[in-house]
């Protein structure tokens, strides 16, 4: 939405009209990475499954809780979403994962959170049928980062037994974030950014292939709306989904499956990769001054401008719809004041600002 002035011979009025929300859908993420110690083939799976080695937990090899995970970057930037506009610019409203059921035999549905206890050897029972399926943030080490971290980039600096570069992370009580990978033998009662749903199935059905599972962040926590925030202010916005669903060593069965980007149906048809769906309210476009010069005939608007948006400058002489005539369009390369100084003979005159995405 614009901002509108009105030019009167002895003053100025100032309207300001507030963007609505809008909503971004990314279709395919920049990186599906199956984060998973044995994983021959880094970034070029076509199914990532999620499954535990509870209730035996393998603390003498160091293998994790949350064994296998499924870690999804998705760029925002390249999406619409201008990166470098400052934290508190972004006002993300809500934030949906999606992602599709590949395999597994027998996956029952379960759409609310398990207590940890009932993941442990001789634990209480599980109230309901299942083990759901969660989600959380990304969190990384050993000199890797949000930024550097690639499809195929090493599980860990000592191989399969090693500790994990990237790892589901959640909050602790002082929003600092901590590796979710063991949270069961660690004794970390987490509650879970999201729980996937199933809106086609009802609770202890199996699930069927091609079901979309979604995921609805918490964004009323603060520390997760803070770690949206700032991946939207870097480009992008890592999120990894886990389950614990017990396995043997070298089963193939009793554990879901997704499918990635690089499946061969995705490129076929475009309908079963991970996406995502942003709806967001952008920053109100901020007017830093507004003058005319009587003796040049002259006005002067000066506003803050921020990268990745075009700005134009309109004038109109009555408000009329088809009336408006633009003055000037532009970038910036970073953060500024930009200005804008033209003629403007009569002593009553709207001009007002736009900004739209490129």
């Amino acid at each position: 939405m614009p901002f509108i002035f009105k030019l009167f011979p002895f003053g100025l009025t100032l309207g300001l009209l507030f963007q609505a929300s809008a909503q971004i859908v990314i279709n395919q993420p920049a990186i599906d990475r199956w984060m998973y110690p044995f994983n021959g083939t880094p970034g070029t799976r076509t199914v990532a499954s999620t499954f535990s080695a509870l209730p035996d937990p393998f603390s003498s090899t160091n293998l994790d809780d949350r064994m296998a995970q499924l870690l999804i970057k998705f760029d925002t930037a390249a999406a619409g979403i201008p990166a470098g506009q400052g934290v508190s610019a972004y006002r993300p409203e809500s934030i949906r994962l999606k992602i599709r059921f590949a395999d597994g035999a027998n996956i029952i549905y379960d759409p609310t959170d398990d207590a940890r206890l009932t993941m442990v050897a001789n634990g209480p029972p599980d109230s309901d049928a299942g083990r759901p399926i969660l989600l959380h943030g990304v969190g990384f080490r050993n000199a890797w980062t949000a930024q550097t971290f690639l499809e195929n980039s090493p599980y860990s600096p000592s191989g399969p037994f090693g500790i994990r570069n990237a790892y589901a992370m959640g909050f602790d009580s002082n929003g600092i974030g901590r590796d979710l990978s063991k949270s069961v033998t660690q004794e970390i009662d987490d509650v879970p950014w999201a729980v996937g749903q199933i809106p086609t199935r009802a609770a202890g059905e199996a699930m069927v292939i091609y079901d979309w599972v979604e995921f609805d962040l918490r964004l009323s926590d603060p520390f997760i709306a803070n770690y949206v925030k700032q991946g939207l202010n870097a480009g992008f916005i890592w999120l990894a989904v886990t389950s614990f669903h017990s396995t043997a060593q070298q089963s193939s069965q009793g554990f879901p499956g997704f499918f990635t980007k690089d499946h061969p149906e995705q490129a076929l048809l475009g309908d079963v990769a991970p996406r995502l769906t942003i709806d967001f309210t952008p920053a109100p476009l901020v007017i830093e001054s507004f003058q005319r010069f009587p003796a040049s005939q002259e006005v002067e608007i000066r506003w803050a401008a921020q990268p990745g948006f075009v700005y134009q400058v309109w004038t109109s002489p009555d408000l009329r719809e088809n009336s408006w005539t633009s003055l000037q369009s532009l970038t910036v390369p970073s953060a500024q004041t930009s200005v804008w100084r033209g003629a403007s003979a009569s002593p009553a005159a709207f001009f007002r600002i736009s900004r739209s995405s490129p």
